[in-house]
């Protein structure tokens, strides 16, 4: 598959959810791993509190 960005793909990997896992490249990985900490702090800050 050829992108432009990264960026186009990263939708559409969250809109799996916890379906699916992001293998390679490292950097989307990092990327949707950076996303659903964000949307962790809004959903669940007291449990992300105690597990960093």
């Amino acid at each position: 598959m050829e992108l432009s960005d990264l960026r186009e793909i990263k939708r559409w990997v969250l809109w799996w959810g916890a379906e699916v896992e992001v293998v390679e490249p490292e950097e989307l990985r990092e990327m949707v791993r950076e996303e659903v900490e964000r949307v962790g702090r809004m959903y669940c800050p007291s449990v992300l509190k105690e597990t960093s």
